[in-house]
């Protein structure tokens, strides 16, 4: 909340840094174990451990928490999450899948 405040008034001010998105995305998923558990949903992270951006980490962090936390909340029980980063021409690419369906895709 406090974040989203800073970002209204223009006093957010991002820390861009070289970040590997394999590690920030595990780490979100681990956050996020316990819930999908209670759910019997499989979370499953997709990402190159190569694959890196320059972003900042904080708010790339609360991004991908709200996203995994939403399609846990939106994946039926015992359904699969498959979360997957792939690199672009310019940027990259997350996508959310539960089963065998795209339920979000974005271009960062």
């Amino acid at each position: 909340m406090l974040n989203w405040s800073r970002s209204q008034t223009g006093r957010l001010q991002a820390n861009p840094t070289r970040i590997f998105l394999r590690y920030l995305m595990v780490r979100n998923v681990e956050i996020q174990h316990e819930k999908a558990y209670r759910k019997g949903i499989d979370l499953v992270a997709d990402v190159d451990e190569k694959l890196s951006a320059f972003a900042d980490v904080n708010m790339l962090d609360t991004v991908l928490r709200n996203l995994i936390s939403n399609a846990i909340k939106f994946t039926q029980e015992s359904g699969t999450v498959r979360i997957i980063a792939e690199q672009k021409e310019v940027g990259f690419m997350f996508a959310f899948r539960q089963g065998t369906k795209t339920s979000l895709e974005f271009d960062v």
